[in-house]
């Protein structure tokens, strides 16, 4: 098991993460309907710098009553101010009106398959007006009084306040189908005008943000959508069914763009016995009239050998009026079975998640594997997610990411552990580099044959 450079452990097993903004890190997860102890909750941690040097520390929670949280997006509002909007897709059964507390009223409706939405804002823990609900402030000396080098490490923490804002049903599966009602994941479009979920029904459904209004509803597989995405351009949604089909959907009218199953897209490279289970749009602002797609197949059946999973890059574009589709390279990734996939905010790098506890970066280029962290969980990895691969220069959020290690992914697992790895972002010379490093050496040719 390999050692992460920062980790902090809960008291409830992880299923989802997300990055907020360049200071925070938002974990969820819980134990469900069942009465075990366990509880169900949206934590919220940050870097602490002490003298003992970095580490993850609690800056707040949110109760989520019996629902466990299994799949989370986040929307940015306002970044300097800390005003995020969280999309949290919860199990269990739920009251389906803006204010939450409704569920302590009598004669309310109960439904399961809900989305819940939770707002965030910046808290200075050193102001006196900062919330004292379990958030993580700076220990004091022993005449009760903060040291002058805690003081100037900690005047500008701060911590995120929590409010859940509303929930909703997004998802109306029949009991006897999968076990009833459940949302399976959650995505906000690029601008945030839209949100999209899909669930245990084989819907999938966009909604209009902030109204929370319908404005799709499409029948896309038999089975339950496992991920879903949306292009950068807004125009093409992607979905997975648990039988391990993928198709590519128009937004405005729901028409299927392309089946990447059949015949005629499936690229000839991708062994058989595959099936498709994640897909992600890149958002490249340099492919004005393209899309790209990455899309993650694994073995239909498990086997105790080693199976590599392959990745394969797509290009969708226009043609005239004819929207296409081809895959444009196929390569294989790792030895285990990914269990979670994610993309940093600059999509240059690909990250997965086994079920073995490992942690695999590619560049989203070429699709090669550039770090594998063997086993950093002892179970399956649950959720990752990178933080900001261009970091603020005075940001007090990076303080173990120097010039040559920044690129860090953040995850966690169902064994209650949330870790931090860091790694150089690329270990080839970028075209700028390059082109020093030849001026320099014409340079000094030039001197060598004038002079010599």
């Amino acid at each position: 098991m390999c050692e992460a450079e920062l980790f902090v452990s809960t008291s409830f097993p992880m299923y989802s993460v997300r990055v907020v903004g360049d200071h925070h890190i938002v974990v969820a997860g819980g134990g469900g309907q069942a009465k075990s102890g366990v509880p169900n909750r949206v934590e919220v941690f940050g870097i602490d710098l002490n003298s003992t040097g970095p580490k993850l520390a609690k800056m707040g929670h949110l109760n989520t009553d019996s629902r466990a949280t299994m799949n989370m997006d986040v929307l940015a509002l306002n970044t300097r101010n800390g005003e995020f909007i969280l999309a949290l897709g919860q199990e269990g059964k739920c009251c389906t009106k803006s204010n939450v507390h409704c569920m302590q009223h009598r004669n309310e409706c109960f439904v399961s398959g809900c989305c819940q939405l939770v707002q965030t804002s910046y808290w200075n823990l050193n102001s006196p007006n900062a919330p004292d609900v379990s958030f993580h402030r700076p220990h004091r000396s022993r005449n009760n009084s903060l040291n002058d080098d805690t003081k100037g490490r900690n005047a500008g923490t701060f911590s995120l306040k929590m409010d859940a804002v509303q929930l909703f049903q997004t998802d109306f599966s029949s009991d006897g189908r999968g076990g009833g009602p459940f949302q399976k994941v959650v995505r906000f479009s690029p601008t945030g005008q839209l949100l999209l979920t899909g669930g245990a029904d084989g819907h999938f459904r966009v909604w209009q943000y902030p109204t929370v209004r319908l404005k799709l509803d499409h029948n896309a597989h038999k089975d339950e959508i496992d991920d879903l995405d949306i292009s950068s351009d807004e125009t093409v949604v992607v979905t997975v069914g648990r039988n391990g089909t993928c198709y590519l959907w128009r937004i405005n009218d729901a028409s299927k763009v392309a089946d990447l199953n059949a015949v005629g897209t499936k690229p000839t490279l991708l062994p058989e016995k595959y099936r498709y289970r994640f897909a992600r749009f890149l958002k490249d602002k340099r492919l004005n009239l393209h899309q790209v797609l990455i899309t993650c197949s694994v073995p239909v059946a498990r086997s105790t050998k080693m199976q590599p999973c392959f990745l394969t890059k797509w290009l969708i574009g226009y043609s005239g009026s004819t929207l296409f589709c081809r895959a444009e390279s196929v390569r294989a990734c790792g030895n285990e079975v990914i269990s979670t996939m994610a993309v940093s905010d600059c999509s240059q790098y690909l990250a997965f998640g086994t079920l073995g506890g490992s942690l695999i970066v590619c560049k989203s280029e070429n699709l090669n594997t550039q770090k594998i962290w063997k086993q950093a969980h002892s179970i399956f990895v649950t959720s990752l997610d990178f933080l900001p691969t261009n970091p603020p220069r005075h940001s007090s959020f990076y303080p173990l990411l120097s010039n040559k290690s920044n690129l860090a992914i953040v995850s966690v697992s169902a064994d209650n552990l949330c870790q931090i790895h860091t790694m150089e972002s690329s270990n080839q010379c970028s075209w700028s580099q390059l082109f020093l490093i030849l001026t320099a050496l014409l340079n000094v040719a030039y001197f060598f044959m004038k002079f010599c």
